[in-house]
């Protein structure tokens, strides 16, 4: 019996040891995974040309910084390609004499939303 109950006892000891063990790789499992999404987040990121209008290119700077410093990875993708289309129509915007002056308004627009969007993250527009 005594011998039973030693042999239980060393099989539930290596079993808890066993689960701590496990439950720590899990862990490490996961913030390898984290990291490397991060890490993928940053690697996608291209530098673009500024527009040459002072208040579009300030915005898209904040926003890219605070896109990929402070957003988490996992809700960058959809942010990140409403910041690509948009690029896309101030790049054609800004090559238009006659669209210019409303181009400023617009990246001041953009400014004041994306300072109530993003600020429960900590950015500052």
């Amino acid at each position: 019996m005594r011998r039973t109950m030693t042999t239980l006892f060393v099989v539930l000891a290596l079993a808890g040891c066993t689960k701590e063990q496990a439950t720590d790789e899990l862990g490490s499992v996961k913030k390898a995974e984290r990291a490397a999404a991060a890490a993928s987040a940053h690697a996608n990121v291209a530098i673009a040309e500024p527009l040459g209008v002072d208040e579009c290119d300030s915005y898209l700077q904040k926003y890219e910084s605070c896109l990929t410093d402070k957003v988490p990875v996992e809700e960058q993708e959809s942010y990140r390609v409403k910041l690509d289309f948009q690029r896309r129509d101030w790049e054609k915007m800004a090559a238009d004499p006659a669209a210019r002056d409303t181009l400023v308004q617009q990246c001041k627009d953009a400014a004041t939303l994306a300072k109530d969007t993003f600020g429960k993250y900590g950015c500052d527009f």
